[in-house]
């Protein structure tokens, strides 16, 4: 047995998913065969089904991370580029692209579809044919819309030649902007490269998704009984005293949004809040926020989009006592969420 982690706690009743059992730590050689070894197999044949439910459980998400990854493998194409050039009004940018007649359609399909991104030489395995590296890290330049696509009667080199089946050279040719109509990060594009398919940057989510996944395993969060309430709520333990008095931030909450920022509030585990478009459910979190800062803690608030923290945060931003940072790219942040970047913070406090 290797002990992967030891997670201590005390005072806080038995869950109802555990067995509560005497043993001694013992460390060093002895034998424990005759000693209270917790490791029986009359023990663990008598431990809740919650654990091979939920082992259950998480291994199937990891196959669905696993089909993901085969699926992007699968659709991962790349054209190489050995020159680019962009128009005097800096409206338009055309890449020389090294491809087989063969491919043109797919070429063009990819790039009306806005499927494409540019990347380095460093995100192939390969000179010329687009073989991704898993271990790029790079990030892609995205690009603006299609315009045109230029078969070139163009004499091509002899190393081409080895590794393509009757290559031939096209220009094709993009806006300058984006669909935010904003320049794009011409300043990153190398002299050569590779424009690829951007679902490739998805990989880069799944491996975190990995990590997490992996973290929630083996109980390496922050919230250890993690795993057990994720596949029955029922298994957390109940808020108390939700009827406590509270001095909203917010005077307009209804009933119910009161009802769930004192439940959220006294929540000893993990608390879900549902509801459908338009039910206030950002302007709970936003008093939420409020309550548990005031108390002196600390609050950290993610999301899957950028747009969800900053509305949040930006229904505390006239309130004294909320001192927020956004954690983040600003160039990734909305109006909203900028106000509270670290660059705006440390911009203000200079002043």
């Amino acid at each position: 047995l290797i002990i992967n982690r030891v997670i201590y706690q005390s005072d806080y009743p038995k869950k109802k998913f555990e067995i509560k059992q005497n043993c001694t730590i013992y460390f060093g050689p002895e034998d424990i065969k005759e000693r209270n070894n917790i490791l029986t197999q009359n023990f663990i044949n008598v431990l809740p089904m919650l654990s091979k439910i939920a082992k259950e459980k998480l291994q199937d998400w990891q196959k669905f991370l696993d089909w993901q990854k085969e699926y992007i493998n699968k659709n991962i194409d790349g054209y190489k580029y050995i020159e680019f050039e962009k128009d005097d009004n800096n409206e338009t940018i055309t890449f020389y692209i090294v491809t087989e007649k063969e491919k043109l359609n797919r070429l063009k399909k990819l790039a009306k579809n806005n499927e494409l991104a540019i990347y380095d030489n460093s995100a192939s395995t390969e000179t010329y044919e687009f073989k991704y590296d898993e271990t790029y890290k790079n990030k892609l330049v995205m690009l603006g819309d299609f315009k045109d696509l230029i078969e070139l009667n163009r004499k091509i080199d002899a190393n081409i030649k080895n590794v393509f089946n009757e290559p031939i050279i096209v220009t094709i040719t993009f806006s300058l902007r984006d669909s935010e109509d904003e320049l794009i990060e011409i300043n990153k594009i190398q002299s050569e490269g590779f424009l690829a398919t951007n679902i490739i940057g998805n990989l880069s989510q799944i491996k975190r998704q990995e990590r997490a996944l992996k973290n929630v395993i083996t109980s390496n969060t922050y919230n250890p009984f993690l795993a057990s309430w994720l596949f029955n709520i029922k298994n957390a333990d109940l808020p108390k005293n939700i009827d406590i008095d509270l001095d909203y931030f917010n005077n307009n909450l209804n009933k119910d949004q009161k009802s769930a920022v004192r439940k959220m509030y006294n929540v000893p585990n993990i608390g879900l809040l549902q509801g459908p478009p338009g039910t206030g459910k950002t302007t709970v979190i936003a008093e939420i926020i409020y309550q548990l800062a005031i108390q002196g803690k600390k609050v950290l608030l993610s999301s899957q989009t950028n747009l969800a923290v900053d509305n949040a945060l930006d229904r505390l931003a006239e309130n004294p006592k909320i001192r927020a940072i956004r954690l983040g790219k600003t160039d990734k942040l909305s109006e909203e969420g900028k106000q509270f970047s670290e660059t705006f913070i440390l911009k203000i406090g200079r002043a």
